[in-house]
Protein backbone atom coordinates (compact mmCIF):
# COMPACT_ATOMS: atom_id res chain seq x y z
CA UNK A 1 0.00 0.00 0.00
CA UNK A 2 1.53 3.61 -0.90
CA UNK A 3 1.84 5.97 1.82
CA UNK A 4 -1.08 8.35 0.13
CA UNK A 5 -3.85 5.29 0.83
CA UNK A 6 -2.17 4.92 3.75
CA UNK A 7 -3.39 8.12 4.93
CA UNK A 8 -7.09 8.01 2.99
CA UNK A 9 -6.98 4.83 4.77
CA UNK A 10 -6.40 6.28 8.19
CA UNK A 11 -8.46 9.12 7.55
CA UNK A 12 -11.46 7.03 6.19
CA UNK A 13 -11.25 4.90 9.32
CA UNK A 14 -11.35 7.45 11.69
CA UNK A 15 -14.29 9.19 10.05
CA UNK A 16 -15.78 5.77 10.64
CA UNK A 17 -14.76 5.66 14.08
CA UNK A 18 -16.21 9.08 14.91
CA UNK A 19 -19.32 8.57 13.07
CA UNK A 20 -20.00 5.33 15.04
CA UNK A 21 -19.46 7.51 18.17
CA UNK A 22 -22.00 9.18 17.67
CA UNK A 23 -19.48 12.55 17.91
CA UNK A 24 -21.40 16.00 18.16
CA UNK A 25 -18.38 17.56 17.54
CA UNK A 26 -17.55 15.59 14.50
CA UNK A 27 -20.85 15.54 13.30
CA UNK A 28 -20.75 19.58 13.80
CA UNK A 29 -17.58 19.84 11.96
CA UNK A 30 -18.80 17.93 9.15
CA UNK A 31 -21.59 20.50 8.72
CA UNK A 32 -19.12 23.01 9.09
CA UNK A 33 -17.32 21.71 6.57
CA UNK A 34 -20.06 21.45 3.81
CA UNK A 35 -21.14 24.84 4.26
CA UNK A 36 -17.58 26.50 4.12
CA UNK A 37 -17.19 24.60 0.48
CA UNK A 38 -20.27 25.14 -1.20
CA UNK A 39 -20.23 27.64 -4.18
CA UNK A 40 -21.22 31.31 -2.79
CA UNK A 41 -19.17 34.18 -3.95
CA UNK A 42 -16.39 31.81 -4.39
CA UNK A 43 -16.67 28.59 -6.18
CA UNK A 44 -15.92 25.80 -3.81
CA UNK A 45 -12.99 24.55 -6.73
CA UNK A 46 -11.59 28.37 -5.20
CA UNK A 47 -12.45 27.72 -1.54
CA UNK A 48 -10.22 24.11 -2.08
CA UNK A 49 -7.38 25.99 -3.89
CA UNK A 50 -7.49 28.16 -0.45
CA UNK A 51 -7.09 25.13 1.79
CA UNK A 52 -4.31 23.31 -0.69
CA UNK A 53 -2.68 26.56 0.45
CA UNK A 54 -3.81 26.61 3.88
CA UNK A 55 -2.39 22.98 4.47
CA UNK A 56 1.18 23.45 2.77
CA UNK A 57 1.74 26.38 5.34
CA UNK A 58 0.29 24.26 8.56
CA UNK A 59 1.88 20.88 7.15
CA UNK A 60 -1.03 18.70 7.10
CA UNK A 61 -0.42 15.96 4.54
CA UNK A 62 -3.53 14.40 5.21
CA UNK A 63 -5.15 17.82 4.39
CA UNK A 64 -2.84 18.39 1.50
CA UNK A 65 -4.10 15.12 -0.09
CA UNK A 66 -7.76 15.74 0.60
CA UNK A 67 -7.80 19.50 -0.67
CA UNK A 68 -5.67 18.54 -3.49
CA UNK A 69 -7.93 15.28 -4.43
CA UNK A 70 -11.31 17.71 -3.88
CA UNK A 71 -9.99 20.43 -6.07
CA UNK A 72 -9.20 18.12 -8.98
CA UNK A 73 -12.62 16.96 -8.65
CA UNK A 74 -14.08 20.39 -8.80
CA UNK A 75 -12.49 20.79 -11.92
CA UNK A 76 -9.45 22.89 -10.67
CA UNK A 77 -6.21 21.94 -13.05
CA UNK A 78 -2.80 20.78 -12.08
CA UNK A 79 -1.38 24.63 -12.72
CA UNK A 80 -3.97 25.60 -10.66
CA UNK A 81 -3.38 23.51 -7.77
CA UNK A 82 0.34 24.32 -8.28
CA UNK A 83 -0.36 28.36 -8.02
CA UNK A 84 -2.45 27.53 -4.98
CA UNK A 85 0.82 25.26 -3.29
CA UNK A 86 3.12 28.30 -4.44
CA UNK A 87 0.75 31.40 -2.33
CA UNK A 88 1.46 28.13 0.81
CA UNK A 89 5.12 28.47 -0.25
CA UNK A 90 4.90 32.21 0.26
CA UNK A 91 2.72 32.66 3.03
CA UNK A 92 4.92 30.08 5.27
CA UNK A 93 8.54 30.98 4.36
CA UNK A 94 10.87 27.77 4.41
CA UNK A 95 9.21 25.27 6.12
CA UNK A 96 6.12 25.49 3.78
CA UNK A 97 8.62 24.55 1.17
CA UNK A 98 9.30 21.36 2.96
CA UNK A 99 5.31 20.57 3.04
CA UNK A 100 5.05 21.51 -0.92
CA UNK A 101 7.42 18.41 -1.37
CA UNK A 102 4.53 16.22 -0.12
CA UNK A 103 1.40 18.39 -2.10
CA UNK A 104 3.71 18.07 -5.26
CA UNK A 105 4.21 13.84 -4.62
CA UNK A 106 -0.14 13.81 -4.21
CA UNK A 107 -0.32 16.08 -7.21
CA UNK A 108 1.62 13.19 -9.29
CA UNK A 109 -0.68 10.85 -8.36
CA UNK A 110 -4.03 12.74 -8.70
CA UNK A 111 -3.56 14.35 -12.02
CA UNK A 112 -1.25 10.97 -13.21
CA UNK A 113 1.29 13.41 -14.32
CA UNK A 114 5.38 12.95 -13.61
CA UNK A 115 6.53 16.43 -12.64
CA UNK A 116 10.03 16.75 -13.99
CA UNK A 117 12.22 17.93 -11.53
CA UNK A 118 15.58 15.17 -10.94
CA UNK A 119 18.68 16.93 -9.32
CA UNK A 120 21.45 16.63 -12.17
CA UNK A 121 24.98 17.42 -11.97
CA UNK A 122 27.15 19.62 -14.21
CA UNK A 123 30.50 21.15 -13.94
CA UNK A 124 30.26 24.26 -14.84
CA UNK A 125 33.75 24.99 -16.78
CA UNK A 126 36.97 23.57 -17.54
CA UNK A 127 38.97 26.31 -16.57
CA UNK A 128 41.15 26.58 -13.85
CA UNK A 129 40.16 29.66 -11.35
CA UNK A 130 42.24 30.06 -7.93
CA UNK A 131 38.83 30.78 -5.77
CA UNK A 132 37.77 27.22 -6.86
CA UNK A 133 40.73 25.24 -5.25
CA UNK A 134 41.75 22.42 -7.46
CA UNK A 135 38.40 21.84 -9.58
CA UNK A 136 35.39 23.83 -11.01
CA UNK A 137 32.46 23.74 -9.11
CA UNK A 138 29.84 21.46 -9.70
CA UNK A 139 26.22 22.55 -9.93
CA UNK A 140 22.30 21.03 -10.31
CA UNK A 141 20.16 21.62 -12.67
CA UNK A 142 16.68 20.72 -11.29
CA UNK A 143 14.13 19.40 -14.06
CA UNK A 144 13.79 21.48 -17.51
CA UNK A 145 14.36 25.03 -15.57
CA UNK A 146 17.98 24.15 -14.76
CA UNK A 147 17.79 25.85 -11.84
CA UNK A 148 21.60 25.82 -10.96
CA UNK A 149 22.48 24.93 -7.37
CA UNK A 150 25.97 25.30 -6.22
CA UNK A 151 27.45 22.21 -5.28
CA UNK A 152 28.26 23.30 -1.64
CA UNK A 153 24.60 24.41 -1.63
CA UNK A 154 22.67 21.09 -2.04
CA UNK A 155 22.25 19.61 1.19
CA UNK A 156 20.51 22.10 2.22
CA UNK A 157 18.96 22.82 -0.87
CA UNK A 158 17.25 19.23 -2.21
CA UNK A 159 14.08 20.75 -2.24
CA UNK A 160 12.00 19.70 -5.10
CA UNK A 161 10.52 23.03 -5.68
Amino acid sequence: MSRLDEISEKRKSAHQKLISLNSKTYKAFLEMEKAAFSDGNLSGKSKELIAVGISVVVDCESCMQWHIEQAARAGASMREVLEAVEVGIEMGGGPATVSARFALEVMENVFKEKIPGDIYLYQISDTFRPDWGSSPPMVAACGKSRTLIPKQNLAADRRAV
